[in-house]
């Protein structure tokens, strides 16, 4: 193997030279030297080994040379992936035609006869050259191309996101403002019934006393043998009275408990809009689960929804903002009930256990499910399966965020006509954060 033989400048295009005689190798060395950079091989496994060395843009080769002819140089050149985009041209006697027949189809690009002239052999070269030059720096083009693309979609991606983060604030900022003021008008006037129910009960004891005292009182007179036909009238109404008493004292209790129940409401709203600080702090899933049952309670009403709550004694709290986890139990219920709203009926299990050193809630009801190609895309941004104007396809993909940036999952498992069933998972507060 003979060493390099060319080039004022090593920027030049790479050429390999195979040729067994020595005087024609010398001829192509110095015909494209000026032009090229040329190293030259004695016969085609000394142009192999030069090839996968050097990387060059063209290998220049005799058909007929020892060890390894020519066409058995291409075959190899272009059966192997990272040498098959090197053009070769082949140089052939007038008298190996169906040689360069073989050649072409083992893959060689170009072929020239001897005796050839100076300038076609040129020309040919630096028409190959031009071409792979151009392919590498198109391929160079492409890969460029390909890591911009991928950097756009990341650029995407990342924007995307912070839409959704955008969307996810401003939404969580005027459900919360709505929340605040519909918590404060309310809460006044919820008070003042609550007083004014409290008040009325009092007066209901009261009215049962002076009853009581009047019947006494009428009693002691037919006892003495003082009984007056007003004293034997009063009996029926005192009857009457304690009936009406009655019935008071159960309507004011009705009325206690459903304020109760809208100041637990109210409460429930007004913790939800109250600012956050960005501190992190206990939270026991029990009482978030049943804020968000509160809230929801009336839509499962009014579908005739049975729910059915499950939770182990001795549940571990964990560490986060309780309202954005209950915003996303209360998102999962309000969907549950929103699946079976047509159905009128229906049941909706929610069940709270201790799993894999942390709490899982599990919120499963028997509608109508969710199906594969649906379940697959649930958690994406703005997709949803509600008809137009019912949903904006946000819910699902805030609470999985939110969900995962406290450190836990969220997952969906369902099957057409079986219902579906999500698992909140969250890890369990740790030891150290005591």
């Amino acid at each position: 193997m003979e060493n390099e033989q060319s080039s004022r400048t090593t920027k030049n295009p790479r050429i390999v030279v195979c040729e067994d005689n020595i005087d024609m190798r010398t001829f192509l060395r110095d015909l494209l030297s000026p032009e090229f950079s040329v190293w030259l091989a004695a016969n085609g496994r000394e142009g192999l080994e030069l090839v996968r060395k050097r990387h060059p843009d063209l290998v220049l080769t005799d058909v007929m040379m020892p060890e390894m002819s020519g066409i058995e140089l291409c075959r190899v050149l272009k059966g192997d992936p990272l040498t098959a985009p090197i053009p070769v041209v082949l140089v052939t006697s007038k008298a190996e035609r169906d040689m360069k027949i073989e050649g072409l189809e083992e893959g060689a690009d170009d072929y020239v006869t001897k005796p050839f002239h100076s300038k076609e052999l040129l020309a040919r070269v630096r028409s190959l050259v031009k071409l792979r030059l151009l392919g590498r720096e198109l391929a160079q083009q492409n890969d460029r191309l390909a890591r911009a693309n991928d950097e756009l979609a990341d650029a995407m991606g990342e924007l995307k996101e912070t839409e959704s983060q955008i969307v996810r604030a401003e939404r969580l900022a005027a459900v919360g403002e709505l929340a605040a003021g519909l918590a404060h008008e309310v809460n006044n006037p919820v008070n003042f019934a609550r007083n004014a129910a409290k008040t009325m009960s009092t007066y209901v004891s009261d009215v049962r006393n002076a009853a009581e005292a009047v019947r006494t009182a009428t009693s002691d007179q037919c006892r003495t043998g003082e009984r007056t036909s007003e004293a034997m009238a009063i009996g029926p109404k005192l009857l009457q009275l304690d009936e009406a008493a009655s019935v008071i004292d159960e309507l004011s209790e009705i009325i206690a408990e459903g304020l109760d129940r809208t100041a637990r409401l109210v409460g429930d709203l007004h913790e939800f809009a109250a600012p956050w600080n960005g501190e992190r702090s206990q939270v026991d899933l029990r009482r978030t689960v049943d804020s968000a049952l509160q809230l929801t309670h009336y839509q499962f009403q009014s579908s005739q929804v049975r729910v059915q709550v499950q939770q182990e004694s001795d549940l571990p709290l964990v560490i986060g903002d309780s309202r954005a986890i209950g915003q996303v139990v209360l998102n999962i219920l309000k969907n549950a009930a929103e699946a079976l709203e047509d159905r009128q009926g229906g049941r909706v299990k929610v069940v709270l256990s201790s799993v894999d050193n942390g709490v899982a809630v599990r919120i499963s009801d028997d509608g109508p499910g969710v199906s594969a190609e649906a379940a697959a895309r649930v958690f994406d941004p703005f997709f949803t399966t509600k008809p137009a104007g019912r949903g904006t396809g946000l819910g699902l993909s805030i609470s999985r965020q939110i969900i995962e940036d406290h450190g836990g999952h969220l997952s969906l498992a369902s099957t057409p006509g079986s219902g579906a069933d999500f698992t909140i998972w969250l890890p369990r507060e740790s030891d150290d954060a005591n």
